[in-house]
Parts: C-alpha cells; sequence; structure tokens
C-alpha cells in the first residue's frame, strides 16, 4: 500500500518519473557522499524516421532554452529523494540534445568530477565542468578543436598511463571503402562553416580520440591512432584487454537496416516508390523499411601499441562474429583476472566472449576492490593509481561506461609481466588518501576509505613564470582580416584550403637601432606591415603606403636578407593563393629594398611562388633566396632578374622534404649550389 504523501513530497518523489529514452549516470559530484543522478533524454519526432538528415542548423543554436519533454537533466539527491537542479547548475535542457552517451570523469584533474554529454543528430556534444560549488560551466569550444558529428557512445581513461584521462566518442564512419561509398554522405565547406557560425561548432563523421593534453585541452588523433572509423557504432570501451599495460579499445556497432545507403535514398526519391508505398493518405512505413538492405557487421578490438597507435586484433582475438549489436559491458566473469567481455545483441543472443589473456600470455594482473564510507559504497569518483617506478598505471572508479551499460566496479589493472607493483595509491571522493606499498601482483586487493587519512596541504609555490603576457603593452597595430574565398569551389581535390596560410612574419633588425623590426604578410585585400619596434617596447607602423599598392596580393611568405649586397636587410615576400588566374600580377612576388634607415622601396621581381627560404636569414650572410611551387597550379618560376639569380628560383627538389618546403643550399652566379 502506499501511505499518504504531504504536499510537498510528492513532486520530488515523482522527480524521476519521466517519460521518453533516456540514459541515466549516478555520481557523487559533489563529494559529499550523496550520489546526484544525471539523465539524458532524448525525444525523437516519428514523423523524422525516413527524414535521413532532419532540416538543421539554420538558425543560432539555443542551448538554454529548456524543453518540458526532453532535454538533459540533473537531479540531485536530497536524502533519498531527487530534485531537479539542472538549470541552476548550468546545465542545457534543449530539445536539440540527443544525447545517446554520458561519462564523468575528473577531465582537468581538480579533484571535482566533470561530464561529457555525446549528443547524436546535428547538436553537438557537452563538457561541462564542475566548479565545485554545485554548478558547471560547459566548456567545449574552448577545449577541443573538433568533435564527432553524430556521436553515439563514449568511454573515458587514460588510454597513454599520463595519468590524465582521455575521451573516446564513437561516429559512423565506415571501415569498408564500399560501404564508405555507398552509405554515407558529407556535407560541403560552405554548410559546415554555417554551422560553425551558428553555434555547432566543427563536427566531423568519424570516431574523435580526444587525447588530454593536461592543461585543459584536447587534441583528436584518432586517424593518427588508426580508431576512427568503425562504421555505425554504439559503444566504446577502454580497457586492458591483453594485461600488457596498455588499455585497449572495443567497440560495437550495426543496425538492423541501411538507412543510410544512396541507393535506397535515391529509391525513396521516385514518385513510383511513394505511390506504391500509401494508402490514401497513410504511409505503409513496414513497406517501405522492409526494401531496405541489412548488412551483419563484425565488431572492433583494437590492441593498444603503447605509442598512440592501434592495432585491429577483431579476428586474432577472435571478435569477429558479425552481428547488430549496441551496449556492452566488461567484467571479470570467471574469476581469473581478466576482463571478460559481455556484448548486447538485436534481435539475438547476447555474446558472452571467455578472455584467455591468462593462459595465453605471461601477462600478470592486480584487481583493486574499493570499500568506500557513506552512502557511495563503491567510491564511484575515486581515483586510483598503480606505481611501478616511473611508469603508472591510472584509472578511476567509474561503472557507467560506452552505451547505456555497466561495467564491474572491480578495478582490473593490466601490469605485463611485473611481480610487484611498487605502490597503489587512491584519492578518495572525499579528498583523502590511501597508500599500499609493494603489492604483489596476480591478486585482488581491498582497499578501505576507513583507513584513509587526510593528505598533507601543499605550501603554495611562489609563480615564476618563464613568459609574461605584454600584449596589452607592446600593442601591435594589426590584425588579420582573412579574406572570404573557399579553393574548394575551384579545385575540388585539394587536401586543405591553400589561400589562408598566413600570416607570416619576419624579423630583423631593419633600421640599426639594435632593435629587432618585423614584417607581417597580409591577406588578399590586405597590405601587409612593417612593425618598427620603439624602445619602451611598443611598435609602430613604417612606409604603410610601400605595401598598400600590393594589397591585392596573398602573402604567403616573406624573409629578411641583403638583396643587394649594401648591408642593410632587405624583405622579399612571396605571393600566392588560388584566388587568381595563373597569368596574374597578383601573384608576382616582391622585393623591397632598404634605403639603411629602414624605409623600403619596391622593385620587381619576377618568380611567382608560395615559399621562399634564404640560405641564412639576417644577419647578412645570404647570396640568395630559393621559392617553390606549393599553393597553386598558377604559380610558376619564370626566371630572375637583377641581384636575384635564376638558380634561387629553382622547383623543389628531390630532396626537400614535402612538397610545401625548401631545403636551403648556398648558390653561386652560375646556377650550381655547393
Amino acid at each position: 500500500m502506499q501511505g499518504r504523501q504531504s504536499a510537498g513530497s510528492a513532486p520530488r518523489q515523482r522527480a524521476l518519473d519521466q517519460s521518453g529514452p533516456r540514459c541515466a549516470r549516478r555520481a557523487d559530484l559533489r563529494r559529499d557522499g550523496g550520489r546526484l543522478r544525471r539523465r539524458r533524454h532524448g525525444v525523437l519526432d516519428p514523423g523524422a524516421v525516413l527524414r535521413l538528415r532532419p532540416r538543421r542548423r539554420s538558425r543560432p543554436v539555443r542551448h538554454h532554452v529548456r524543453d518540458p519533454l526532453g532535454g538533459d537533466r540533473l537531479y540531485r539527491n536530497d536524502g533519498g529523494h531527487f530534485v531537479d537542479v539542472s538549470a541552476a547548475a548550468g546545465i542545457y535542457g534543449s530539445e536539440i540534445g540527443l544525447g545517446l552517451g554520458v561519462v564523468v570523469s575528473d577531465v582537468n584533474g581538480d579533484g571535482w568530477p566533470d561530464i561529457y554529454v555525446a549528443n547524436d543528430f546535428f547538436e553537438r556534444d557537452y563538457l561541462y565542468i564542475n566548479k565545485g560549488d554545485g554548478t558547471f560551466v560547459e566548456r567545449l569550444e574552448q577545449e577541443m578543436p573538433s568533435i564527432s558529428l553524430s556521436s553515439m557512445g563514449l568511454d573515458i581513461a587514460d588510454v597513454n598511463n599520463d595519468g590524465w584521462p582521455d575521451i573516446y566518442v564513437v561516429d559512423m564512419l565506415p571501415d569498408d571503402e564500399h560501404r564508405l561509398k555507398t552509405t554515407t554522405s558529407f556535407e560541403d565547406w560552405h554548410r559546415l562553416q554555417a554551422e560553425v557560425r551558428n553555434g555547432f561548432h566543427y563536427q566531423f563523421t568519424r570516431n574523435m580520440l580526444h587525447l588530454n593534453n593536461g592543461n585543459g585541452t584536447f587534441s583528436d588523433i584518432g586517424q593518427l591512432a588508426g580508431v576512427a572509423r568503425t562504421d555505425w557504432s554504439w559503444s566504446a570501451l577502454i580497457a586492458d584487454l591483453d594485461l600488457d599495460g596498455s588499455k585497449d579499445i572495443y567497440v560495437t556497432n550495426g543496425l538492423a537496416k541501411d538507412v543510410t545507403s544512396q541507393d535506397y535514398i535515391a529509391f525513396l526519391g521516385k514518385d513510383e516508390t511513394m505511390r506504391a508505398a500509401t494508402q490514401g493518405k497513410r504511409v505503409d512505413f513496414l513497406k517501405l523499411t522492409a526494401a531496405m538492405s541489412s548488412t551483419k557487421l563484425s565488431h572492433y578490438a583494437f590492441r593498444n601499441n603503447g605509442d598512440l597507435t592501434y592495432a585491429n586484433q577483431t579476428a586474432a582475438w577472435g571478435l569477429d562474429t558479425p552481428s547488430f549489436a549496441n551496449g556492452a559491458a566488461y567484467g571479470d566473469l570467471d574469476g581469473d583476472g581478466a576482463p571478460d567481455l559481455v556484448v548486447n545483441n538485436v534481435d539475438q543472443e547476447a555474446f558472452v566472449y571467455r578472455n584467455n589473456a591468462r593462459t595465453l600470455s605471461q601477462n600478470r594482473y592486480l584487481q583493486v576492490q574499493l570499500e568506500a564510507e557513506g552512502a557511495n559504497r563503491f567510491a564511484v569518483g575515486a581515483k586510483v593509481t598503480l606505481w611501478s617506478g616511473k611508469e603508472q598505471f591510472f584509472q578511476e572508479e567509474e561503472s557507467t561506461r560506452g552505451f547505456q551499460s555497466s561495467v564491474d566496479y572491480v578495478l582490473t589493472f593490466g601490469v605485463g609481466q611485473r611481480d610487484t607493483i611498487d605502490s597503489v595509491t587512491v584519492r578518495w571522493p572525499d579528498g583523502r588518501g590511501s597508500v599500499s606499498k609493494r603489492v604483489a601482483t596476480n591478486q585482488r586487493v581491498f582497499l578501505r576509505q576507513s583507513q584513509a587519512v587526510a593528505p598533507p596541504v601543499p605550501s603554495p609555490e611562489p609563480l615564476t613564470p618563464l613568459f609574461t603576457d605584454v600584449t596589452d603593452r607592446v600593442k601591435l597595430p594589426y590584425v588579420h582580416r582573412e579574406n572570404d574565398f573557399v579553393d574548394f569551389d575551384r579545385e575540388l581535390l585539394i587536401p586543405k584550403l591553400l589561400s589562408t596560410e598566413g600570416p607570416y612574419l619576419a624579423v630583423a633588425d631593419v633600421n640599426g637601432d639594435g632593435l629587432d623590426d618585423m614584417f607581417i604578410g597580409g591577406a588578399k585585400d590586405q597590405p601587409g606591415e612593417l612593425l618598427i619596434q620603439q624602445p619602451d617596447g611598443r611598435f609602430v607602423s613604417s612606409d604603410p603606403t610601400v605595401f598598400e599598392q600590393d594589397r591585392v596580393s596573398e602573402d604567403l611568405g616573406a624573409v629578411f636578407f641583403d638583396a643587394d649586397g649594401d648591408g642593410h636587410p632587405d624583405l622579399y615576400v612571396v605571393s600566392g593563393g588560388n584566388e587568381f588566374s595563373n597569368m596574374s600580377p597578383a601573384l608576382q612576388d616582391r622585393l623591397y629594398l632598404n634605403d639603411g634607415r629602414g624605409h623600403f622601396r619596391r622593385r620587381s621581381a619576377t618568380c611567382r611562388p608560395s615559399t621562399s627560404v634564404a640560405r641564412e636569414s639576417w644577419p647578412p650572410t645570404t647570396t640568395g633566396v630559393a621559392t617553390s611551387t606549393c599553393s597553386s597550379a598558377a604559380a610558376s618560376c619564370r626566371g630572375a632578374t637583377a641581384s636575384i639569380p635564376r638558380a634561387c628560383c629553382s622547383r623543389t627538389t628531390a630532396t626537400a622534404t614535402s612538397p610545401t618546403s625548401l631545403r636551403s643550399s648556398h648558390p653561386n652566379w652560375h646556377g650550381s649550389a655547393w
């Protein structure tokens, strides 16, 4: 029976009674022993099922507009009752936040658990940094240069054993070339820029492994690491499956119907298709979906090579059985010390994989089971580090990982062939610490919070920064303004924009006062600037009219050298870019001669490349400048006049290290080099 409730208790007790698909995560975000509940709501318009790419990003995103039926929620645990504190805590609740994954981790190492939310469809992901006062600040755009477009599941763990948690988010990019061409479409450059301007950040269709730089920022190394393409992925788990001391990656994937098949999309676009599937004013969706192809794929297991790269070991590890799967979890099911896998399949029995690492190798393990005080009895949020010499193995106590799945609370560390570990340190959620010395491996150790002690309070060290920010005092009178030009509209196959390479900078004492001066190149329709340093450290612009006449050119290189042998640094500026036709005078390089007092006049030169290098930069011993073509088919070398020899305009030779660079040599006036 249900007793009577007071007028104020019912809303609190019903706070978690919300409809709609969701994933949830409980965490001690306040470090007070209670556990807050983080819930992801995803309410999808049923009419959008066949709108494979919903109309999106046509207006600026409004993260703070809360959706009463969906959106993200954060519930505070008040003695067994849950209270929605989402708005007060700074948690977004927009209807476009279709989250599929959420993991909690102290990503910045300040002792407070942070939150990462992976959003599917068009909304960008969220990275909430815990301010330690019950509120969060969303910092993803400031900390991650780019993210996955259709983020699915994720995991957070230390992949390179540096003590910092890294973030792996999976997407839908196929690994197979045939499926890549037949099931995948990509957005063009103009749409991407519109989305960025409207607040959706830089999103790309691929898995991303965000390496924690330890300074509050992350770098995506997913393609470098070899883990960027795993097809229509759902769960991502980071764990040391082979017990060698480096954490591996397991990814589940699969969708019962190939809804993004380009053939099927073309099929839907035919009038006869819709007529055949329409009964009166109703569309027979079952008839339409029956025409979709269905492809079972194997899942992915990546072995960590220990050098920020991974090797696909799916078949070698016996994990290549095709299926449609979403959730996955790991735990030591047979007690042998190796993490086993359970994979949740769609319309099929779940897979249970026994891990044979203990019998197939000499690798050893150490399991840590934490016993905490209070309501957070599993010590969720605790940090455990194993030390062996200068090497460390780091994990956080966090059970919710991957996609709507929970792993074992017992932490399993692979330690290679080490017989003992120098120490096991625990940082409990309340800030206290525990240390165990000389711990034998191949066992499970039990560590209790009741035996922890308060860590010593470190005495603040005086800050002696190597660099001091003097930007406001120097006040450089220059702001780079890039012109709006998209190279891809002209050359579809180039790998990157080649007309946004600047600004380039060259430094020399042009007026002989003992202070370094600088030239900063301009973009198309912006003149370069010669900046003369003053005794107080400020810079003032000099000879603006000289460079104004060349504002139409795109400055893609600059170097000071003594071109006329008078002992004063002259300035050579390289022109390039894709904005111009092959024979445009705007591709002409320029030589500016110094009168010895820091004033320059233009002297024509006829070489038109995009990279230049002097044998030595200023002070003078240089006899010439070499140039090479890199940024446009229009750039070419047509000889030289005056004091710049033809040898200095030679193309890059086989000894150059890249098509956009040069190797310098010491040319003579006969065109040879020694």
